[in-house]
């Protein structure tokens, strides 16, 4: 998301170069994001922050034992622990707002694919991370073999299709929506 003074990343995918790349191809200076969001601690949202070296990196403070306790992860079937090719970065808690250049970031805690999983709010657009995929238009719970608890899932999405004034949906494996009524339909 552009800003007044850069950009905000949500999640930073899991390789430096290819987000490097893929910031050149729109135009964007790396070193131009200010703020990279965290919506989760898998390798697949975090190996590629260090192609943003001016940026502030947040994350939920219920994620924070993702990196610090050893087998607390259990995916795939295997227990491991998450970590950060950042040693620096700020908690969040649900609710918290920041105000990014002039952009307000709004963190929703969203449990269920990892305890600490949170998506982010900015005007009408939400920011979900592994919440959920969308398939054919309509929201469903992320597959079950990467979630950690598929109950907690359920409840957060319902905590997601709940709030009023969103219409933009972003995931991050299967795209988005620019009607989140719609998808979120069946989960009200």
């Amino acid at each position: 998301i552009k800003t007044k003074d850069g950009f905000i990343a949500f999640d930073a995918g899991d390789n430096p170069d290819k987000i490097a790349k893929g910031c050149e191809t729109l135009s964007i200076d790396p070193s131009s994001v200010r703020a990279v969001f965290l919506t989760h601690s898998d390798a697949d949202h975090v190996d590629g922050l260090t192609a943003f070296p001016s940026a502030k990196v947040y994350i939920s403070k219920n994620e924070v034992p993702l990196l610090k306790e050893k087998k607390y992860r259990h995916f795939l079937g295997l227990e491991h622990m998450n970590s950060l090719p950042v040693s620096t970065y700020e908690t969040l808690s649900d609710g918290d707002a920041l105000d990014i250049g002039g952009t307000l970031v709004h963190a929703i805690s969203t449990p269920g694919h990892t305890l600490g999983s949170t998506c982010y709010r900015v005007g009408d657009a939400i920011f979900t991370g592994d919440l959920c995929i969308i398939v054919d238009g309509k929201v469903q719970p992320m597959v079950e073999i990467f979630t950690e608890d598929m109950d907690m899932d359920m409840i957060s999405i319902r905590k997601i299709a709940a709030m009023s004034n969103i219409n933009q949906m972003y995931t991050a494996h299967t795209g988005y929506t620019m009607n989140s009524k719609d998808a979120l339909d069946m989960w009200r």
